[in-house]
């Protein structure tokens, strides 16, 4: 049997405090540990997509409002239409105020590398 093989990464694009400047401050690491950590821990791989033999990365784009509200949520780079859509509904699931964490009211950016595959 095939062992399947789900990575991820969380690269932080940018970052402003919601009044427009960000004083070179970035996001804590917990909130990026958060969402990295719910993702691996709730991303299935695509039956059809192990039957196909799709694999690769998708990188998918978003954006964290001050408000915690999930916003601009767009594929930056995709593999398949099959792991693309996985990788684009998974992060429209993040249950975002759980994760961003203690009293964080900043605006962040994200790029998630999620990677796909089977070995």
């Amino acid at each position: 049997m095939k062992n399947l093989v789900l990575g991820l990464g969380l690269l932080l694009s940018a970052a402003s405090f919601a009044n427009g400047g960000n004083n070179g401050i970035l996001p804590t690491k917990s909130t990026s540990e958060n969402v990295r950590t719910w993702l691996a821990n709730n991303l299935v791989y695509p039956t059809h997509a192990i039957e196909n033999k799709e694999q690769g990365t998708v990188y998918v784009s978003f954006t964290i409002s001050h408000d915690g509200e999930l916003q601009n949520v767009e594929l930056a780079h995709g593999v398949s239409t099959c792991l693309d859509k996985t990788a684009l509904e998974m992060v429209l699931k993040m249950p975002i105020n759980q994760l961003i964490a203690g009293s964080e009211k900043i605006e962040a950016s994200y790029i998630v590398p999620i990677k796909f595959v089977i070995k």
